[in-house]
Order: C-alpha cells, then structure tokens, then sequence
C-alpha cells in the first residue's frame, strides 16, 4: 500500500494530502461557474418544467383512471405534477449544463 507521500506524488491527492475537505470540492470547476450554472438550470428549467407540465396533460387525464385519483383538473396538471416535473428538469439541466461547460 502506497504512503501518503507517494500518494501526493503521483497526483491522486492534494498538497495538503486530502483530496475530500471543503477547500477541494470544487477545484475542476470554480464556485462562480457553478453558481451561474445554477441558476441558468433554475432560469430555464422552471418554465421548460411548466411546458413540460402543460403539455403531459393528455396523457394524465388518460392515466387518472389507474391510480384513481385526480392528475390534471380543466385547467392542467396538479400542482404536485408540476413540482415532481421541476424536481427532475432542473437538476438534469444543471448536470446537462455542467457537463457542457467543462
């Protein structure tokens, strides 16, 4: 088993021989970075998540009969879909977008 000063030599850990505190979280990408990319994903994935929402509707009312309970009313989705649908748009854009950003 390799010692820690082989370790700091070969790369696999930081000068300070931790790669896992806080000061070394974010070194392949800046805090900055990935705040903006935050709140680009919440900035476009909420209004992508309503279209989304907007646009399951169809297919909701069709589904209603199964869980027996209500989905979409007359005027769209319940407002628990809307949330499910944001809690899965906006964080698939945030990795999308910090993917492409590397």
């Amino acid at each position: 088993m390799a010692d820690a000063e082989d370790l700091k030599s070969s790369g696999d850990f930081s000068s300070c021989g931790f790669d896992s505190h806080p000061g070394h979280q974010f070194s392949p990408m800046g805090r900055k970075k990935l705040i903006l990319i935050a709140i680009v994903a919440v900035a476009v994935g909420l209004p992508a998540g309503w279209i989304l929402a907007m646009s399951l509707t169809p297919v909701l009312w069709k589904l209603e009969p199964i869980p027996h309970m209500e989905l979409a009313g007359h005027s769209g989705p319940s407002d628990w879909v809307f949330h499910v649908v944001w809690a899965i748009v906006v964080p698939a854009l945030f990795f999308l977008l910090k993917r492409i950003v590397r």
